[in-house]
């Protein structure tokens, strides 16, 4: 894997009437990013920027998800892997 490309990521998870929401917090926040989610990327447009994003994840329950936010223009460029456990 490549080491972080200057990109901070933090997370922190918590629940809505029993569904999993997630803030991700990415700086430079000047960073318009594609956000992956246990691997996967998401699909959101538009690309998140502004340093902040919320997934509403729609799930219930436990478990471990992973994230990591890559630069849009440069997908080499990313984030550490951020991990919340329920």
């Amino acid at each position: 894997a490549l080491p972080p490309a200057g990109i901070t990521l933090s997370t922190s998870g918590y629940k809505v009437k029993g569904k999993i929401f997630v803030d991700l917090t990415w700086s430079p926040s000047a960073t318009t990013v594609d956000i992956y989610f246990n691997g996967n990327l998401l699909t959101i447009n538009p690309s998140p920027t502004g340093g902040s994003y919320t997934h509403e994840t729609g799930l219930k329950g436990g478990g471990t998800f992973t994230y990591r936010v890559c630069d849009k223009d440069v997908p080499t460029a990313c984030s550490n892997d951020s991990t919340v456990v329920f």
